[in-house]
């Protein structure tokens, strides 16, 4: 009895530390739901073509807060030109036989990837550098 009532306690905290990352989650996101109210109201204002300075610089915000929100709960980007190619985690969507990189690096992210403890949520699609295939006789 004394162990079915340690697991019952053990299932109870994790269900509640997982609801305060939640709350932590959606905590850091209302800023960016903030942003998208003032792209919005740029639109619905008769934004102008003549100054996007504005509008351009809400949406880098918006990018840098969702990014920093979903970096706070622990989403891991990952994809870089240069990186060695692992396919449990890159899917290659090309080959560059004219790069003078190593055979099986990323010369192009075409969709960076998210991890998130080990776990890959999306996996990064990639350019690598290949060989030129020999001609067959």
């Amino acid at each position: 009895m004394t162990d079915e009532y340690s697991r019952l306690a053990r299932g109870m905290l994790e269900r509640l530390e997982l609801r305060d990352e939640l709350e932590e989650l959606l905590q850091s996101l209302i800023p960016v739901l903030d942003s998208f109210d003032r792209i919005d109201a740029h639109a619905r204002g008769g934004w102008s073509p003549d100054n996007p300075a504005a509008l351009l610089t809400t949406v880098g915000r918006l990018g840098s807060q969702l990014r920093g929100a979903l970096g706070e709960a622990g989403l891991v980007v990952f994809g870089e030109p240069g990186d060695t190619v692992d396919l449990s985690r890159y899917e290659v969507v090309g080959v560059a036989r004219d790069s003078d990189a190593a055979k099986d690096t990323v010369v192009e992210v075409v969709r960076r990837g998210y991890q998130r403890d080990g776990r890959v949520f999306r996996p990064a699609e990639v350019i690598v550098a290949g060989q030129e295939e020999e001609p067959r006789p």
